[in-house]
């Protein structure tokens, strides 16, 4: 039977709220509705109204009612004032049982849910009272239940007072560790688990142990739970279920252009579990037109296996660019931290380099320590993706030296120190701001191979110029690079669409063998596709310094793995 209900006279929340409640507008559309259950409904939709309104402090409303048929179709209309609200007077709030003073507990008692005068809006009360009881599990207070939850209401007051104690009861720990897996030795298992037996049981330690063991590549799926159904004592068990890898090699194809560069072809290989000790095998080949290379690390989780590993590594690079060629032969020892903002390593290379720049031939061989590291401040939801900072500021510092003293043909010390910055300041804009500083204490530039040495100009340094092409220069005119350098961008970015950007830059950049700077710059428009695979990036560079006449320079790089 044709019905239609209006309600008339409250804010569009409460009107919902009503309507969800009131039966007579619930069952309107039932085949079951004929006359007589609508004129039943009818007479009880103040009661529906009332209790519609009574979670959101209002009990005592004034309603208007009218109920008539307009050929075949009845209307049922109600016009509510919805009156003079509760609102909250005393509160009391307590945890009782050992415990009861931790900071978590001090915390949630001074989220109080109501401030005194607030209205009594009981979804509020109820939230709260679940998130009493929620804490206090997570933190093994697994037996914790009020002794106390009530509101007193006095609707002739028109106040309410709240009442919530909680027994905590005693606090569980955690007891024996029930591991049903085979792919790790127990003992890299355990350093997993960042809590001891007897510790006091915390649910979310079994859930960071749960994410971090999926994260570690080396098992399929992840299972850590506790088992608070099967209490033994005031121990809770622990069982872990991890099931292996289908494949536990992974291969990397990839190809890739760049004007830098040229065109270039990756092959990889990623042994991610070459045995229960959780060591690994990675090895890359790269055949490029200006820069190719063979590389292989063998990498050992060490202490607190979330973050830190040893990894021994060797590579062999030929490089090509301007008037410089380069081979170099690297290999030596490292410890690795990495964690999602923090990331450092520590280390020691052998480096042997033949080079030549223009008709002059050279070879350098080196012991180099190394300390590298980087910091990235930014929100969660702000950190890189698709290889870029969507907002905050990412630094990073790398340090490197040499004596003769030990093995060296050459002592040197280099410090260099990059800033990348980001903001977005108005939706789809974004501001990136680039910096990079270094100097390097040598008695002469012609004691550093090419590897070590500074340059300017590229894809990724002063747009606008060529590869490699900023730096100082020896009287055949080569570029040497330097033993100082800055190089600074500003670029704006527009973003057109989620794959889709454009931006302007500008670029300045130096890089000499005296401290005294000689800039070059260079701007341009720009635009970006980013791809689940990586990112195309085309950029169109004018030179402005030392340029004869208006020339344009195309920078050009794609990058893909399949």
């Amino acid at each position: 039977m044709p019905l239609e209900v209006t309600v008339e006279g409250v804010e569009p929340e409460l009107r919902e709220n009503i309507l969800a409640t009131l039966r007579l507008y619930v069952y309107r559309d039932s085949e079951r509705m004929q006359e007589k259950n609508i004129l039943v409904l009818y007479k009880e939709s103040d009661d529906d109204i009332r209790a519609a309104l009574g979670p959101f402090g209002y009990y005592s409303p004034r309603i208007e009612s009218d109920l008539k048929k307009v050929g075949d179709v009845w209307h049922a209309t109600y016009s509510v004032d919805k009156g003079r609200p509760i609102t909250v007077g005393k509160m009391h709030l307590e945890i009782l049982g050992e415990g009861n003073e931790a900071p978590y507990f001090e915390k949630l008692l001074g989220e109080r849910p109501f401030a005194p005068g607030d209205i009594l809006f009981q979804p509020f009360y109820t939230k709260y009272k679940a998130k009493m009881l929620r804490i206090a599990f997570a933190e093994g207070y697994l037996e914790a239940k009020f002794i106390e939850h009530r509101l007193d209401i006095y609707k002739k007051r028109y106040k309410a007072n709240v009442h919530l104690v909680l027994e905590l009861g005693t606090r569980y720990r955690f007891g024996e560790l029930h591991a049903e897996q085979e792919v790790i030795t127990p003992e890299l298992l355990r350093k997993y688990l960042r809590y001891k037996k007897g510790d006091p049981y915390r649910s979310v330690q079994l859930f960071e142990a749960q994410q971090y063991l999926y994260r570690s590549g080396y098992f399929k799926n992840v299972v850590v739970r506790g088992d608070t159904d099967q209490i033994v004592g005031e121990e809770v068990a622990v069982t872990i279920k991890a099931e292996p890898l289908d494949k536990f090699n992974k291969y990397v194809i990839g190809l890739g252009y760049a004007s830098d560069t040229g065109i270039r072809a990756t092959l990889g290989w990623y042994n991610r579990l070459l045995n229960k000790s959780g060591h690994r095998l990675r090895a890359a080949l790269q055949i490029g037109e200006r820069d190719s290379s063979l590389q292989a690390s063998y990498e050992i989780p060490v202490f607190d296996p979330r973050y830190e590993k040893v990894a021994t590594s060797a590579a062999y690079q030929d490089q090509k660019w301007d008037s410089t060629k380069s081979k170099i032969l690297a290999a030596g020892p490292a410890y690795i931290y990495s964690s999602a903002k923090l990331k450092y390593s520590l280390g020691i290379e052998y480096r042997n380099e033949d080079y030549s720049i223009g008709s002059s031939r050279g070879r350098s061989a080196l012991l180099v320590p190394t300390f590298s590291g980087s910091y990235l401040f930014a929100r969660k939801d702000a950190r890189q993706t698709n290889s870029q900072l969507k907002r905050g500021v990412l630094f990073s510092v790398n340090v490197r030296g040499a004596s003769e003293a030990l093995v060296s043909d050459a002592s040197f010390l280099q410090v260099q120190l990059d800033t990348v910055a980001a903001v977005s300041p108005i939706d789809k804009w974004r501001i990136i701001g680039r910096l990079t500083l270094g100097a390097t204490e040598v008695d002469s530039i012609n004691d550093l191979p090419p590897s070590l040495r500074f340059y300017a100009g590229g894809d990724i340094s002063v747009r606008g110029y060529g590869y490699r092409t900023i730096g100082s220069r020896n009287s055949a005119g080569d570029v040497i690079g330097g033993r100082y350098t800055t190089v600074a961008s500003l670029e704006l970015e527009r973003s057109l669409s989620e794959y889709l950007a454009a931006a302007v830059f500008w670029d300045v950049g130096s890089a000499t063998v005296e401290k005294e700077p000689d800039f070059y710059q260079g701007a341009g428009l720009g635009g970006r596709i980013n791809l689940p695979f990586g990112q195309v990036r085309l950029d169109l560079g004018v030179p402005l310094t030392d340029v004869d006449g208006f020339t344009v320079r195309l920078h050009f790089s794609i990058t893909g793995e399949f």
